[in-house]
């Protein structure tokens, strides 16, 4: 065993306090070392991010989603916009507090069906399948997780059907902007 040859004060044994502090650790590390622009560290889904009670958390983007997502946006300028919108989507639903969306394991929003639906953000090609993505966040977030004047912006804005045939990027930066605004990632269920 490893702790015949390190020092006595460096292992810590295995507890419960020990794995938590270890994967809240693990989780700043993902957020961290992801370097995100300023576009979307200026979002609030970003500021709770690494908060406790994440209905998903940090952990969900895992190092290989958020890390290729920001690969594209420094090896693809012309398509930074694109790429700032999927990591704005990965950044709300990694922030959502729990209970923002069905979490539990026969629901629609099931972790596996979740890391599908990162999969689809991350490889969207254009604004539509975007948008797309975009309007299943926003119909899966319960109303009494949003903000009373953020869910009347959200209802303010074109339909589904309309919104997803007139998609552009610009269009989705909106919804996805104000989503972000409407949600209210402070409540502790």
């Amino acid at each position: 065993r490893f702790d015949d040859w390190v020092d006595e004060n460096r292992v810590f044994k295995v507890t419960e306090h020990n794995m938590k502090i270890k994967e809240e650790r693990s989780e700043q590390s993902i957020v961290s070392t992801s370097r995100l622009p300023p576009r979307l560290a200026s979002l609030t889904a970003a500021k709770f991010i690494l908060s406790n009670k994440r209905a998903f958390g940090a952990h969900l983007l895992g190092e290989r989603i958020l890390d290729s997502v920001m690969e594209d946006y420094r090896e693809k300028p012309k398509s930074r916009l694109l790429t700032e919108l999927k990591g704005a989507l990965l950044l709300i639903i990694a922030a959502l507090p729990h209970g923002a969306v069905g979490s539990a394991e026969s629901s629609l929003w099931a972790r596996k069906n979740v890391i599908t639906w990162c999969h689809m953000v991350r490889e969207a090609t254009g604004p539509l399948t975007l948008m797309g993505c975009a309007i299943l966040l926003e119909e899966a977030v319960r109303s009494d997780f949003l903000n009373p004047r953020g869910a009347i912006l959200l209802n303010c804005l074109p339909k589904h059907w309309k919104a997803v045939c007139e998609a552009s990027v610009f269009s989705v930066m909106q919804r996805v902007r104000l989503l972000d605004e409407a949600i209210n990632y402070e409540i502790d269920p």
